[in-house]
């Protein structure tokens, strides 16, 4: 599996600036239409129908390949105590990555992405400790009687 790492962040600044050309060539087409000038207006508005063209292909290309960067080594246990520690190490490396983004956006001011983050961290912190508690019950007292107590508090569809 390749790491587009370096690929994905340039598309992302690739993105940045396409998103950035299209507010520019709008804020010129709607000049150019409270001017009278229609037909520069219109020139210019294909422009940026053009950049979202792109922006909307550079987005469909960063999440193909964040898809493909996240999709590594797939779980390949069929047990129920294997698949809860993936789940737990995954739960542990989204809470990383949660909290690294905290810190970078208290520090750059972004507060819609720090409240956003703030949230994440304190539902991955709740996962974490559930996930733990299972395995923690599975090691105890065996998975037959994890199956029957969770099968005893599952709703009646």
């Amino acid at each position: 599996m390749t790491d587009h790492t370096e690929i994905l962040e340039g598309l992302m600044n690739t993105l940045d600036v396409s998103h950035r050309a299209a507010q520019q060539y709008s804020a010129l087409s709607q000049l150019c239409q409270k001017l009278g000038l229609n037909q520069l207006g219109d020139f210019q508005q294909q422009s940026v129908d053009g950049e979202q063209i792109l922006a909307e292909k550079l987005a469909n290309r960063i999440r193909n390949l964040q898809t493909a960067n996240s999709s590594r080594a797939p779980v390949h246990s069929h047990s129920i105590q294997g698949i809860l520690e993936s789940n737990l190490a995954i739960e542990r490396a989204n809470l990383r990555s949660y909290q690294k983004l905290l810190i970078l956006s208290r520090r750059c001011e972004d507060w819609e992405t720090y409240e956003l983050m703030e949230s994440s961290v304190l539902d991955s912190e709740d996962q974490i400790e559930r996930l733990e508690s299972e395995l923690d019950f599975i090691d105890e007292f065996g998975v037959e009687v994890y199956l029957h107590e969770h099968s005893q508090s599952l709703p009646v569809l």
